[in-house]
């Protein structure tokens, strides 16, 4: 009898044993490691979800653009009662695995808020990673399929890492760029591995990039005439100021930031209103990299009106930690973390009760004047969906240019 005979008797005596209720786990997972069949296993103990977090490395091993994230944070932020966003939502973390050895995750999380809005019935996947294979692709998005079906959903959606406020799409476009925060990066076949997996393209998102002229500052020359004529115009109503985030004040700040977010992307079709934990947790994970100069806030009549979030990008300095929060890696990020070259604009809000007086274009032109002061030589704006076609207008006509694209899917269960 060769091995593989071998392996084949081993594999039916192990399913025979697989029913037993003392070894059926164990039996299964002779079957997958005797067979090579896919396994597809919930991670739920730490030692799991860590495992969850940190192989996509090993995919990613030699990319020059990939900026592994720091397995503990992640660990926590997958784990139920450490992320406030679990606080509103339910979620199954999955890996596959072949040999013995992963070769995929994913996430399916049902989102009560998204569900109370849109009532459509749709669940959500993320943190898809996976190796060049259909059928693992295919296994994965099985189990999400099943855990949302048995929770009563109709739908697949993603990826949301772990919602549409944070990191979410696969990527399509700009695998030879950086991407910044709160941006994912991918492998090219992930969109193929999607779409064979069932599901269809629901809409693009976009990352967009600008580099000013070397050592320019004067912003007439940067921006287009209409939007310094809408600047200077804000900048002569006396009713009208500017001021930095105040730190000494952050949980008043944070607080004012949120109700002014959900008041004003209200006018966003099917926007789903973020809870005030989430929103102070999303705020919480970027404080030590805040530079208050960088945060603007404009207020008419004392009042604020609205404000501008400009992040340096930490994924910069991020990258040298390697998921590690060792000493070593921690004196590398700080070291980088004082020569770094762009800046993330991430947020602009306007009440709407203050909006077509020039302040998009007074907030745009103050920390664009703030960037270039502290030396910073480019600037991410990320991420506009491809429905937001005013913006996307606005932007073109800035001067940026779109240098990473994103997808998110859709599928029945």
């Amino acid at each position: 009898m060769d091995g593989n005979e071998v392996g084949r008797t081993l594999a039916r005596i192990t399913r025979a044993l697989s029913g037993a209720p003392v070894v059926g786990a164990a039996a299964q997972s002779l079957i997958a490691g005797l067979t090579g069949e896919i396994q597809v296993i919930p991670a739920r103990s730490r030692r799991a979800i860590e495992r969850f977090a940190g192989w996509p490395a090993t995919l990613y091993e030699g990319d020059p653009n990939y900026v592994q994230p720091i397995v503990s944070q992640l660990a926590d932020k997958l784990t139920v009662g450490k992320d406030p966003f679990w606080n509103g939502a339910e979620r199954e973390l999955f890996i596959a695995y072949r040999h013995a050895r992963p070769v995929g995750t994913i996430a399916a999380i049902k989102e009560r808020a998204r569900l109370d809005t849109k009532k459509d019935g749709v669940g959500h996947f993320g943190w898809f990673e996976c190796v060049d294979d259909v059928e693992v692709a295919r296994a994965l998005f099985d189990a999400a399929r099943a855990w949302l079906r048995e929770r009563g959903c109709k739908g697949i959606e993603g990826p949301y890492n772990p919602s549409a406020s944070e990191e979410h799409g696969i990527l399509i476009e700009g695998f030879d760029t950086r991407p910044a925060l709160m941006e994912g990066h991918h492998k090219p076949y992930y969109a193929k591995l999607v779409e064979q997996s069932g599901l269809e393209g629901l809409h693009e998102a976009y990352a967009w990039m600008v580099k000013p002229p070397p050592g320019e500052r004067d912003l007439s020359k940067i921006f287009p005439d209409k939007l310094t004529r809408g600047a200077a115009r804000a900048r002569a109503n006396k009713s009208v100021s500017l001021r930095s985030m105040r730190m000494d004040q952050w949980d008043d700040e944070v607080r004012l930031a949120h109700e002014l977010y959900n008041r004003a992307m209200s006018t966003v079709d099917q926007f789903v209103p973020l809870e005030f934990a989430q929103f102070r947790g999303i705020c919480e994970s970027f404080r030590p990299i805040v530079d208050p100069d960088l945060v603007r806030l404009v207020e008419v009549d004392s009042k604020c009106a609205g404000f501008a979030l400009v992040l340096p990008d930490a994924n910069e300095a991020l990258q040298l930690a390697r998921g590690r929060l060792d000493p070593l890696s921690l004196f590398r990020m700080w070291r980088k973390s004082k020569k770094l070259t762009r800046a993330c604009f991430k947020i602009l809000v306007i009440d709407p009760a203050y909006r077509s007086r020039g302040l998009e274009s007074l907030l745009i032109e103050d920390t664009a004047k703030t960037m270039l002061e502290k030396g910073y030589t480019e600037a991410d704006l990320s991420l506009t969906g491809e429905e937001n076609v005013k913006i996307n207008f606005i932007l073109a006509g800035l001067g940026f240019t779109i240098y990473r694209k994103y997808k998110m899917y859709r599928g029945a269960l």
